[in-house]
């Protein structure tokens, strides 16, 4: 191949490159390749620019050199995805594992780094034994503390063990103390209201 047909060929290369380093390095790379593989370089650097979600980021973008050396263009692309998104992908319909990645996704700044993708031996023993009723009550808890930082394991299991009356205190009546003779003196008094209604005969 001459010498003016591969500047021709780097120049379609570099152009189309997005980090513009080591020019010379990179142009003495590129002369080495072979006429098709030169071809596909230019080809695959194209598509890493099109679809490479880390090549956004312009210090995750390989050396031009880096790239010619070690065959890149034939490198599948990897998406970069936050641990929220690794946890849902890698669980199961277990019980456990569906609270593990409610708990992600409630607290996305904090449970993956300080608990991990996977649910740990100790919470997985002691989840299991809890009914999937009571660690759905501990996630309605949970996301009503409105805490920015994730329960721990014992917290968790405080909130599976809360009553309904607890989570929701004014959902229902609450009893009032009240002595025999005032107690019979309201149930004579709501009778004779019954009686003026007709409901009372």
């Amino acid at each position: 191949m001459t010498g003016d047909l591969v500047e021709s060929k780097f120049g379609e290369f570099w152009d189309v490159y997005p980090r513009k380093t080591n020019r010379k390095k990179a142009e003495v790379s590129f002369g080495r390749l072979t006429k098709d593989q030169q071809a596909k370089c230019i080809l695959g650097a194209a598509y890493q620019v099109l679809h490479n979600p880390q090549w956004r980021d312009p210090s995750l973008i390989p050396h031009a050199t880096t790239f010619i050396h070690g065959a890149r263009w034939e490198d599948d692309i990897v998406e970069k995805k936050n641990g929220t998104d690794r946890v849902q992908e890698t669980q199961t319909d277990s019980p456990v594992d569906m609270v593990w990645s409610a708990l992600a996704q409630m607290y996305p700044l904090n449970f993956v780094s300080k608990y991990g993708e996977k649910p740990l031996p100790v919470w997985r023993s002691q989840l299991k034994e809890i009914p999937m009723e009571r660690l759905q009550r501990g996630l309605r808890v949970a996301l009503e503390s409105k805490s920015e930082w994730p329960p721990s394991l014992p917290t968790f299991i405080s909130y599976c063990a809360k009553r309904f009356d607890e989570i929701y205190p004014t959902a229902l009546p609450r009893a009032i103390k009240t002595d025999a003779p005032t107690a019979l003196k309201h149930l004579e008094e709501m009778k004779q209201i019954l009686t003026g209604c007709g409901k009372i005969s």
